[in-house]
C-alpha cells in the first residue's frame, strides 16, 4: 500500500484500500501478532496460541489458507474458518515437517483461538 502500517487502523484502513481494487476478504499476519481479518463489513483481531518451540515456520502461511479453504469448503463461518486457519499455521510451526497437521488437534486448538470484532 506504500505506506507504513502501525496500528491495527492503519491495517484495516489499507485492507480498505486493496477492497476497493477488488479484494473481499484480506487476512493480514504478521508473525506471533495478531492476524488481522478485514471482510466486506467487518473486521476481526485473532489471536496467535503460543507454542511450546518454534520449530520450523516453512509451510505457515500455506498451513493458513489451506485451514481457512478447507473449514470454508465445510461451510463455516469465516471467523471460526479463520480460527482453523491459525491452528493449522500453529500446529505446523510446531512441527520438523511441513504440513503433516492432525485434524484433531487442529480442531481442537481452534476452539480457544480467541476472535474480538473491530471497528471497520
Amino acid at each position: 500500500v506504500g505506506r507504513p502500517l502501525n496500528s491495527e487502523r492503519d491495517v484495516i484502513s489499507a485492507a480498505s484500500d486493496l477492497q476497493e481494487l477488488g479484494a473481499v476478504w484480506l487476512a493480514i499476519s504478521n508473525g506471533k501478532e495478531p492476524l488481522i481479518v478485514v471482510g466486506p463489513d467487518e473486521a476481526f483481531r485473532v489471536d496467535i496460541p503460543s507454542v511450546a518451540k518454534n520449530v520450523n515456520p516453512i509451510g505457515c502461511g500455506d498451513s493458513l489458507t489451506a485451514g481457512i479453504a478447507a473449514a470454508i469448503s465445510e461451510q463455516r463461518e469465516v471467523p471460526e474458518a479463520i480460527r482453523w486457519g491459525v491452528a493449522c499455521a500453529t500446529q505446523n510451526l510446531e512441527a520438523v515437517l511441513p504440513a503433516r497437521l492432525d485434524r484433531t488437534l487442529v480442531l481442537e486448538m481452534a476452539e480457544n483461538i480467541s476472535v474480538t470484532g473491530l471497528k471497520r
